[in-house]
């Protein structure tokens, strides 16, 4: 978890809407976020969560070049492409 403040209160329970968007929680007369704001260090019952997805892509070209074996001589010899994708 962060300070963004260093005012001891989480980021995370900053969000005095609970929507999500600490950018548009100001405390009365001020003028930056609460989780900028270090003279603001009230905590608020947050239940809004935002759904992440993580995708990673593997992409993986093998070529062998300048083989010579008994039985096979070649200048280049592509083997293929694996690709794999997971989604989180």
């Amino acid at each position: 978890m962060l300070y963004d403040d260093n005012d001891g209160t989480l980021t995370y329970f900053e969000d005095e809407n609970n929507n999500g968007n600490l950018f548009d929680d100001l405390a009365t007369g001020a003028a930056v976020a609460r989780f900028l704001d270090d003279t603001v260090s009230n905590s608020f019952a947050v239940t809004f969560v935002r759904a992440n997805e993580y995708t990673r892509t593997i992409k993986i070209n093998v070529t062998l070049e300048n083989i010579d074996l008994s039985i096979l001589a070649t200048d280049s010899f592509e083997l293929g492409t694996y690709e794999d994708s997971v989604t989180y």
